[in-house]
């Protein structure tokens, strides 16, 4: 998942001739060309509309730091406007009841299918069929309809933050993009099997892993280009598309990255124990990085918090059983990490992957889980299932006591209209009584 701010504030000042100069900026921090936005970089409101100009005065000295991903990187004028006026909540908030209150989404699909993606702002879902149609959500799950040029066998998807383009693997058929918010749908030129992609913050910059190697585009998708050769398992990207990590189909499994859009590639880590690698995510300046397991594989995740430079095994430590944790995301500034168990239970992390915790959502055979850019959504599904959906804006109590509870859960106990909240002493339930 991308997103473009954390951190700290900085402050939007009106220069008095229709235009506004941010300034607190580190020197660097963000990409200073012609394009972008820099510590100096003043944005000239003239060209905008009265709309943004009204709203950008409103929340003067309230916009969040925008983030580049490298020093090559960083986001245009278009895109900062994009998220101070559209992003309710900075990633980097903490969210108390993260994770913890799901519901189903009513209309969602029950069909089989292998994975679930969601665009940055989490109002695009695209459920993805296996022996059965896809399924594409443009209001965050109210509403669903099927695709039914995607075919019926597709492996992996990737939206951008406002969903217009969409990457998905058809195992069959090979890469299918959309560039108008999932209407029309194009096949793209590239060789062998499609395995995972990445699409960039912007849509701009896409990338994705084949059995016949990794393909990437600058172009928002027009054309794409072989960076690298071999086969090749999973690949994620920073939100400026720049930073690659890919995982490598060999034995073992080796993990890949690339700091110039594949121009030069680096060998930086091979797993000593064999353990089969593939789903992948990094936060949007790629310092944190959670790769999950070979389907069918029981083992533990892999973290890196130091841009790829050195890779953990995760384990009980880190409040986790061994599982078969099939698929992960993670949102951009990499506090917020996810992962599903096809067979088992959906953990999540709310400290940059050091500890995890088993949600309340049954034990069932998950094939896919997606986070939104400020982890404010998350999508988590499982087949013969209506999707399941965390909504940070939404507190919903459980009519059953959860097997793993924490300080604060509650739940309604329907027999006794009593409300229970979880304290986390001795006698951890303590009741209250409703009129």
């Amino acid at each position: 998942m991308y997103i473009k701010y954390i951190m700290s504030i900085f402050s939007l000042r009106n220069s008095g001739n229709g235009s506004f100069s941010i300034s607190g900026l580190p020197d660097g921090f963000l990409k200073s060309d012609s394009t972008g936005i820099s510590a100096t970089t003043t944005i000239d409101t003239n060209d905008l509309s009265n709309t943004v100009q009204t709203r950008l005065n409103t929340i003067e000295g309230n916009i969040t730091t925008l983030q580049s991903s490298s020093a090559s990187g960083g986001i245009t004028t278009a895109e900062a406007i994009t998220i101070a006026t559209n992003v309710s909540q900075p990633a980097t908030q903490n969210i108390g009841n993260f994770g913890k209150s799901w519901s189903q989404l009513t209309n969602a699909p029950t069909d089989n299918g292998v994975g679930i993606a969601c665009s940055g702002n989490g109002q695009y879902i695209l459920k993805l069929g296996w022996s059965a149609q896809s399924y594409l959500s443009t209001d965050f799950g109210a509403t669903w309809n099927a695709v039914g040029a995607l075919g019926y066998t597709q492996w992996a998807a990737s939206l951008s933050f406002d969903g217009k383009y969409m990457l998905v693997s058809t195992i069959t058929g090979g890469a299918i993009l959309s560039t108008n918010y999932g209407v029309d749908w194009s096949y793209v030129g590239i060789g062998g099997t499609p395995q995972n992609s990445k699409i960039s913050f912007n849509g701009k910059n896409m990338v994705i892993a084949t059995t016949n190697g990794i393909y990437s585009s600058t172009n928002y998708g027009s054309s794409f280009t072989s960076i690298k050769s071999e086969s090749w398992k999973s690949v994620t990207a920073s939100s400026d598309g720049q930073t690659i990590y890919a995982v490598k189909d060999a034995s073992p499994p080796t993990i890949w990255k690339t700091t110039n859009n594949g121009v030069s590639w680096t060998n930086i880590y091979s797993n000593p124990n064999s353990i089969s690698f593939d789903t992948m995510s990094c936060s949007a300046n790629g310092k944190y990085v959670l790769v999950g397991l070979g389907q069918g594989v029981s083992s533990y995740m892999y973290l890196s918090n130091d841009y790829g430079a050195t890779f953990n095994q995760l384990g009980a430590s880190n409040g986790l059983s061994q599982g078969n944790y099939f698929k992960v995301d993670i949102d951009s500034s990499g506090m917020y990490m996810v992962t599903v168990c096809n067979t088992g239970h959906m953990f999540y992390s709310t400290n940059y992957g050091q500890n995890w915790t088993q949600s309340p959502l049954p034990s069932t055979y998950y094939y896919g889980v997606a986070i939104s850019d400020n982890a404010n959504y998350i999508y988590a599904y499982a087949p013969g299932n209506k999707v399941y959906a965390y909504n940070s804006a939404i507190m919903s109590i459980s009519t059953t006591q959860s097997g793993f509870s924490g300080k604060g859960d509650i739940y309604f106990d329907e027999a006794t209209n009593k409300l229970y909240i979880y304290n986390s002493t001795s006698s951890a339930w303590k009741s209250v009584t409703l009129a």
